[in-house]
This record gives structure tokens, C-alpha cells and sequence, in this order.
């Protein structure tokens, strides 16, 4: 069963748009990775590629995430906000998990162009664009109470190109990686130094986020490809992680007058003990997305003004509860029945690296509550562990209809929760002040949470 070029252009504009027009800033962005996905995964629907197992599962999960919204959430409007992100995810998995086909190399096309237009807007951004930015505020009459603020943020030359934070920057930047070397094994001469020439530019701009999880990327990457594909010689390649550990020195020695006055390291180990705080007063959940409604009852003294863990599953566990255990029970279980089927000895490395990056941003930094990040998530873990084949399944006209009215609901969502361009990480407290909508002069100004955010 193969797929029409339509619905491919479908899928992979999804991601295009949640890289290049991040929905977490924008709300046109969170339109179009909303509708993309839905017409792909209903255009799969309709061909009867999608398992009834698939469609009664999905259902029942957003039946729960629905009612425990209506009744339990302490922001009914964030909560079922968010869930209109997850439909996103539940329809872009499902197409790939039932693509019919190989998609390991149109998906690794896909990220490494996305790679190679975020970096060259980043590099820019880094040359150019924070010197407009910095003049064009300058000159502005806006208040010198949210003036000062926004030029000292430009003044950090932490580059974030397209995306929100340069966290998220780092993130696919580290997740692009896998892509290029699996393009690289059977591409010609010309293609070579295509992808060379991108690697060097992604580097380049990883390291101009100044953000200690690119090399926490990069090392988890070189360990986890040694211990594939490397045991024997692993001596051999130590001198690489002894390079990343001198890089690493350098970025301390470079930050280390910030890291002093804020060390994203120790706010982080405070956000999380706050979720967990926040799990032990509420065992239900306080709702998807309320991690920030909640954190000033439970704020500890120094840390800082935030509204995500910077942990998915610390987050989730805080807003949805037992709910959230239950979830990850489920998902073991049918992790570690695939395995004893043998269905997991045949995935990709270079996928398995990428996926390797993308949990550890999940654990560290924020992922799945920026579509951005999300969405290729979703594609990854959809290739991923894709079904090898695809046969007609039986259509079932109850649960078509149920998922349409569904995705009807996820695409008629209230207004979005918009977030400018560095300004994802304070829904109280701190200014804000959109100066520009253009997408390198999208800055915020916030008290001092923006110091540790996008760390």
C-alpha cells in the first residue's frame, strides 16, 4: 500500500512548520502542525491503513484527558489547550507508525534541510540579526524598565534562530545528527560535502547557543555510537570524549560569571523537586499543562520564575498523577512485549541515536510542551518502531466518527496560549513585551528567569 505524494507533502510540512514556524510562538504555526497532521492521519484513516486497536486506544486516552480537564485540572482552558498539541502528536505517530513504507530516509532529508535553514538563519542571527535587534530597541520608545532587560538578553549572543529558546535550539540541532551521518553512508561526492558543509554549520551554531546540553547531546551521542558500534576499540576513541571534556571546560570558563549568579543546574534540581512537591499535595493531578499555575505555592526560595520542569516526565507527573504512572506503566509494558516479539532488534542506530538525544532534552530541558520539538519526536518514535507491513483494516464507522468529531475539537481550540520568541518561560512575575514580530526580533523582556531557561 503505498502513499500518495499528497498526503507525504502533508506529514513532512508538519514538520517544516513546527521548526520554522515554532506553534509554541506562533499561533499560525499551531494551525498548520494541527491540520497537516489531522488530514494526514484521516487521508491513512480513510485508506484503512490504521489498526482499530490504534483508533479505540487513542480515543480512550483523550476520553480521560478530557473529563480529568472538565474535573480535576485547575486551568479547564490550558488543559484541554494542551491536549489539541497532543492530538498533533497522536496523529503524526500513527501515520508514520502505519506509513506502508520506508520513511527512514525521506524523514532524514526532511530534518537535515530543516537543519541546514536553521542554521544559516542562526549563524545570521548571530552576526547580523542581534545587531538590528539591538539598534531597533535602542531607538524605540519603549519603556526603560523593559528596554534594559531586552538589550542585556541580546548582549548574551545566545543565538536561538527560529525557535523559542536556544534549548530547543540545541535540541534539534543534536538531534539532526544521527540524520546526517545516515545520509552520509550512501550518498555521493557531491551529496558529501553538501552534508559536510551542513555539519560544520550545525556545530557552528550548537555551539553559539552556549547551552551545556548541546555538549550533553554531542557526548551522549558519541557514547551511545561507541557502544553500538565501537566495544572493541573503545580505548581507541577515547580521545574524543576527552576533547568534548575540554570544550565543556571552555564553556564554564566562558559562562562562568552567569553561571555563579544563576547555575542552570542547580534551578533545574529545584523545578523538579517542586513538581514532585506539587505530585505529593496532589496525587490526581492538578491538570495538563498547570505545572506554572501551581509553582508559586510551592516555589523554593532562590529558584527560579518558570512554568515547565524542564523534566517531561517530572511535569507530567506533577499535572496528571497516578494517571501519569498508570501511562507509563502502559507503555513499558507494551515496550517490553514488543521486545520479547523481536520487533525491536530491527531498528535503525541512527534512528536509535536520534531518539537517545531527544529523551535526554526530555529530561533536561523542554520538549514535548514546545511542539517544535514534539511534533519531530512524534515522526521519530512513529518511524521509529513502524509496523514492517500494512494490510486493510476492517473500518469502523463508530470510531471514525468519534476521532473526527475529535479532530474537530482539537482544530476549533480557544484562542491559543501565544509565546513570543524567548518569552515561553514566564506566565508570571516577569515583563514581558513582545518589540517585534519578525521572527529574529521576537524578544521578550522577563526578570531573571530568561538567564536560566533556555541554559
Amino acid at each position: 500500500m503505498k502513499q500518495k505524494r499528497a498526503v507525504l507533502g502533508l506529514a513532512f510540512a508538519t514538520l517544516f512548520f513546527a521548526v520554522l514556524l515554532p506553534p509554541e510562538a506562533y499561533p499560525d504555526g499551531k494551525v498548520a502542525v494541527i491540520l497537516c497532521a489531522t488530514f494526514a492521519f484521516f487521508s491513512s484513516l480513510a485508506e484503512r491503513r490504521i489498526h482499530p486497536v490504534y483508533i479505540k486506544g487513542g480515543l480512550c486516552a483523550f476520553l480521560v484527558l478530557i473529563l480529568h480537564s472538565l474535573f480535576l485540572s485547575v486551568d479547564a482552558y490550558r488543559s484541554l489547550e494542551f491536549t489539541a498539541t497532543l492530538w498533533a502528536y497522536y496523529c503524526l505517530f500513527g501515520f508514520f507508525f502505519y506509513a506502508g513504507f520506508e520513511p527512514e530516509k525521506p524523514l532524514a532529508v526532511c530534518i537535515v534541510v530543516l537543519c541546514a535553514i536553521v542554521s544559516v538563519y542562526g549563524l545570521y542571527q548571530y552576526f547580523w540579526g542581534f545587531q538590528q535587534l539591538y539598534s531597533y530597541i535602542s531607538t524605540s520608545g519603549s519603556d526603560s524598565v523593559l528596554k534594559v532587560p531586552a538589550l542585556e538578553r541580546i548582549a548574551t549572543r545566545r543565538i536561538y534562530s527560529t525557535l523559542a529558546l536556544p534549548g530547543t535550539l540545541w535540541g534539534f540541532l543534536a538531534i539532526a545528527v544521527p540524520f546526517h551521518a545516515m545520509l552520509w553512508r550512501d550518498s555521493g561526492r557531491r551529496v558529501k560535502v553538501l552534508l559536510a558543509t551542513g555539519a560544520a554549520m550545525l556545530f557552528a551554531a550548537g555551539l553559539l547557543t552556549r547551552s551545556f546540553g548541546f555538549l550533553v547531546g554531542l557526548f551522549l551521542l558519541t557514547a551511545t555510537w561507541l557502544l553500538l558500534f565501537h566495544r572493541r576499540v573503545v580505548w581507541r576513541l577515547a580521545p574524543v570524549v576527552i576533547v568534548l571534556a575540554l570544550v565543556g571546560g571552555a564553556f564554564y570558563s566562558i559562562r562562568q560569571g552567569g553561571i555563579q549568579s544563576s547555575n542552570p543546574a542547580s534551578l533545574r534540581a529545584m523545578n523538579w523537586i517542586t513538581a514532585w512537591t506539587i505530585f505529593a499535595a496532589h496525587p490526581l493531578g492538578t491538570g495538563l499543562n498547570t505545572y506554572g499555575v501551581m509553582y508559586s505555592q510551592y516555589m523554593l526560595p532562590g529558584a527560579n520564575e518558570t512554568q515547565y520542569t524542564h523534566n517531561t516526565p517530572l511535569q507530567l507527573l506533577s499535572e496528571l498523577g497516578y494517571l501519569a504512572l498508570t501511562a507509563g506503566a502502559a507503555a513499558l509494558l507494551l515496550l517490553m512485549g514488543a521486545w520479547h516479539r523481536g520487533e525491536m532488534r530491527r531498528l535503525s542506530p541512527y534512528l536509535l541515536l536520534a531518539l537517545v538525544v531527544w529523551t535526554a532534552h526530555n529530561l533536561i530541558d523542554i520538549n514535548v510542551y514546545f511542539p517544535s520539538l514534539g511534533i519531530v519526536g512524534a515522526a521519530l518514535l512513529g518511524t521509529l518502531l513502524r509496523r514492517p507491513s500494512v494490510v486493510p483494516q476492517p473500518q469502523s464507522k463508530a470510531g471514525t466518527f468519534a476521532l473526527a468529531t475529535l479532530g474537530i475539537r482539537a482544530l476549533r481550540q480557544p484562542r491559543f496560549l501565544a509565546v513570543a520568541p524567548f518569552g515561553a518561560c514566564a506566565p508570571r512575575g516577569c515583563a514581558v513585551q513582545v518589540v517585534s514580530s519578525r521572527p529574529f526580533q521576537g524578544i521578550v523582556s522577563e526578570d531573571r528567569c530568561l538567564s536560566e531557561e533556555s541554559s
